[in-house]
């Protein structure tokens, strides 16, 4: 009976808050449904302000727009508060445009719908057009620069009261909160299984594990972040053991715009995944399609893990929070590779029934010869794995003393040389790897890099050219943008955010705003009850633990913005992927001390949001094969 009324208390406080959350930024927003027409791929933006107010970033929406598409619809703002609009119809890739229909529409409102030559004469230019028409087809916007403005005033009227009566109004929000009030329920039945075992996770991989599936075998080659550098250092590593000579020609394509080749940062991705494509040669499959299925594979393994081990599933909680995760899964990059092993370290770091716990606790003999071979090849791998992972290495670190001095693991002279000899190993492949490389390329080989970067990279890129004529992502120091505006004005914090769940392709193709901030309500309750959870029931112990892990992360994101800010401004989730790792074993140690309806209801929300994520915008928007 108490459980059942935790649940009910639970039940009513969740519905209210998305009920309340579902007016907010629903029944109080407009939508501005599109048909259009455009002769090249491109982002249409639109703005809106208050009679007063100005154009900002703050109040904008955008949508992604491809030749054969026609309808698109955009949130907007709350209409009874928007008195003009500027739509953007293109970005750096001017395209032609033609306006068919634009009506807007909120509930309670006049709906304002545009479409006759008579409708159109009421937009306005606002710059950047070189030329407008309207004609029985639409209007017909070409731009002249890379900022096509159209300004429409909102005509008085639409601010007016809503003209349906009340009766009816409140009939159909009670409706609709009815609806939220059962999904509510519902989510609540699913995640409410396996409370203690986390039963839904490995179901929840495998849905996961289809959609990248189903990603990487329909996307056409190359339409994800620099993929064909990425296959091109595998390839290179289906035929060699040892790294190439910076610089040769054998290797040319592997060398992205900004002169550098992955084959030269010691990663052992790139080797592990060529021998594995050395081993799919005889199949013929497209080299794209076959390096996809490495990262697949990993995927796999931890699905299998997942369904096998019952505490690993705790350490999935954090993949399955984000589309941006599950979309690296899909294509060939590094990145699946140091995610996987950053997870397995972490796992048998903080597992006290992992191998790690039983190889340092038992003495020599039998199966320990084996697990000393896992263990320092994962402690090799995470020595050789992408540099933004040394902020996992510090962590567990920092974790191995805080697992000390609270007595977690408990420190005595066989431990100590156990440790020793795990340590040793995995240096001494570390070791032997880059012994390769200065074998290779001698020890001038930061010269020889500067050398192949002139030689390979694009103007923009190169080294010697005039700074004022490279790309105006590099060196904002020294051009002398301040780290304040690069902050502020550029929107960082926000870029990292939207870019860490759910971007696509080269970063263009987004959800819409609403998405994100659904999305960021539920983070922020979701950090608040995992917070306060340690905090006032953990002690000591998990208190400091969470703190390490804030720490970290901090300088972490702090790094990523300084090199945002003095190398190049790129500012991207994929960067804070060690943050998952981190996550997962604070959530190991706090699970048991957190409301579990409460967190497991939070979570499903947002596993049902990353799923409209990946589906609605990166399976719906990236590039397919035809046939």
């Amino acid at each position: 009976m108490k459980r059942f009324s935790k649940q009910l208390l639970t039940f009513m406080l969740i519905s209210i808050a998305l009920s309340a959350a579902f007016y907010i930024f629903l029944q109080s927003r407009a939508v501005v449904d599109l048909s259009l027409s455009t002769n090249a791929a491109t982002t249409l933006k639109i703005y809106w302000a208050s009679s007063k107010g100005h154009f900002s970033e703050q109040q904008s929406n955008k949508a992604y727009l491809h030749p054969g598409k026609t309808q698109y619809s955009l949130r907007i703002g709350n209409i009874a508060d928007i008195e003009k609009i500027r739509i953007d119809t293109s970005d750096h890739r001017p395209a032609e445009l033609i306006l068919k229909r634009v009506r807007i529409g909120q509930p309670g409102y006049e709906t304002l719908d545009f479409q006759s030559e008579k409708d159109f004469a009421h937009f306005q230019v606002g710059g950047g057009i070189r030329e407008i028409a309207i004609d029985q087809d639409g209007l017909h916007v070409t731009p002249d620069t890379q900022d096509p403005q159209l300004l429409l005033q909102i005509p008085q009227q639409v601010s007016s009261r809503p003209y349906l009566s009340l009766s009816v109004k409140y009939l159909s929000l009670s409706i609709k909160y009815i609806i939220i009030l059962l999904l509510v329920g519902l989510v609540l039945l699913l995640f409410d299984v396996g409370i203690t075992d986390y039963e839904f996770v490995p179901y929840l991989i495998l849905f996961v594990l289809a959609l990248v599936t189903v990603m990487a075998v329909i996307t056409k080659n190359n339409r994800h972040p620099d993929e064909y550098v990425h296959v091109a250092a595998a390839q290179y590593y289906r035929d060699h053991i040892a790294p190439p000579p910076i610089g040769s020609q054998a290797i040319k394509n592997s060398y992205s715009v900004y002169g550098f080749s992955r084959l030269h940062q010691g990663e052992m991705a790139y080797f592990v995944a060529g021998k594995y494509l050395q081993l799919l040669e005889p199949l013929h499959i497209n080299k794209y399609q076959a390096a996809r299925s490495f990262n697949i594979m990993l995927l796999f393994v931890l699905f299998v893990l997942s369904l096998k081990r019952t505490e690993f599933r705790i350490f999935m909680l954090p993949v399955l929070m984000s589309p941006q995760v599950w979309y690296i899964f899909s294509y060939f990059n590094s990145d699946a590779f140091a995610l996987f092993v950053s997870l397995l370290m972490c796992y048998l770091v903080a597992n006290p029934k992992s191998i790690f716990h039983q190889y340092i606790n038992n003495g020599f003999g039998g199966k320990d010869w084996f697990y000393l071979l896992v263990l320092s090849g994962l402690f090799a791998c995470l020595l050789l794995i992408k540099k933004n992972f040394f902020f996992l290495d510090l962590f567990l670190f920092l974790y191995f003393i805080w697992a000390v001095l609270f007595k977690v693991i408990q420190i005595n002279r066989a431990v100590i040389i156990r440790l020793g000899f795990v340590i040793i190993a995995g240096v001494s492949v570390f070791l032997t790897y880059w012994g390769a490389d200065y074998m290779v390329n001698n020890f001038d080989r930061q010269q020889r890099l500067e050398m192949a970067q002139e030689e390979f990279a694009r103007k923009e890129f190169k080294p010697s050219t005039p700074i004022e004529q490279k790309r105006t992502s590099l060196s904002l120091k020294d051009r002398g943008v301040s780290l304040k505006e690069m902050v502020v004005d550029k929107r960082s914090i926000e870029n990292i955010f939207r870019s860490s769940f759910g971007s696509y392709g080269y970063r263009a193709m987004t959800a819409s705003n609403i998405y994100y901030e659904f999305l960021l309500i539920n983070i922020i309750l979701l950090t608040i009850v995992v917070g306060s959870s340690i905090v006032f029931r953990g002690g000591s112990s998990t208190t400091t633990l969470l703190g390490i892990v804030v720490l970290v992360n901090l300088a972490m994101i702090s790094a990523v913005v300084h090199h945002a800010w003095s190398v190049d401004y790129q500012l991207q989730g994929r960067y804070l992927l060690p943050a998952i790792g981190m996550i997962a074993v604070l959530l190991h140690h706090s699970h048991r001390l957190i409301p579990q309806a409460l967190f497991n209801t939070l979570f499903g929300s947002m596993y049902l949001l990353s799923v409209y994520s990946f589906i609605s915008i990166g399976l719906n928007e990236i590039e397919k094969y035809s046939g």
